[in-house]
């Protein structure tokens, strides 16, 4: 199928998006401040307000992994891309939007001593980001004309199977900080993603063992 839109469309479509992502991992470090006073401070105290903001460079490092693979994942998605439709607009938009508003909730973090419900805000958005980057993905591949050549069905599942870890982490993050507080997000976090981390392992099992069975032919559809 002949591709709707000019090559340069297609170009200044994903440059946009790139253009996005550098802002926000940008905005992110912005985002940091210091202890208040900490001009003021000794170093026992500056040491003792530095450990009560780990939690908070915790959400940073995260957040900014979190959006240096999407920005990974986004790019794959997109250098196969031979066209785009309106539909594909509107979700990379709606995922630029939450990609946008992750330095707020990071600002968020450090601007309230309030335990649950901050967490409960940035966690809840990584979950809605990483359901924006998988929607991305799905209607990407799942749409005729959109490729240059459509994946493997195996890669398909294997590639979903990636893209929903982010959303299932976080979103168990978002319901279990209703229930703890601030200081047991660490251990919270090695949960969470334990379990993310053994339920994909599953999912990659279970693709790779109907793949060798022969059950995995032809393309997604």
């Amino acid at each position: 199928m002949s591709p709707s839109h000019a090559p340069k469309a297609v170009e200044r479509f994903i440059f946009f998006s790139d253009a996005v992502f550098a802002f926000s991992l940008t905005l992110l470090a912005a985002s940091l401040k210091l202890p208040p006073h900490a001009d003021r401070l000794s170093h026992a105290e500056l040491l003792a307000a530095l450990g009560e903001m780990v939690p908070v460079l915790t959400c940073y490092l995260i957040t900014f992994g979190v959006v240096a693979r999407l920005w990974a994942r986004h790019h794959r998605t997109f250098e196969r891309l031979h066209d785009y439709d309106d539909r594909l607009i509107l979700l990379n938009f709606v995922l630029l939007l939450f990609v946008s508003l992750e330095p707020f909730t990071i600002d968020l973090l450090m601007s309230t001593h309030s335990d649950n419900l901050p967490f409960g805000i940035y966690t809840g958005m990584l979950a809605l980001t990483g359901t924006a980057s998988f929607a991305v993905y799905w209607h990407s591949r799942r749409t005729p004309g959109l490729l240059g050549e459509a994946p493997s069905r195996e890669t398909f599942l294997r590639e979903c199977a990636g893209q929903l870890g982010l959303p299932l982490m976080t979103g168990l993050l978002c319901l279990a900080s209703f229930w703890f507080e601030r200081s047991d997000f660490l251990w919270c976090t090695a949960a969470a993603g334990g379990i993310t981390f053994g339920g994909k392992r599953v999912a990659l099992w279970a693709i790779e063992r109907t793949a060798r069975k022969g059950g995995l032919q032809g393309k997604p559809g």
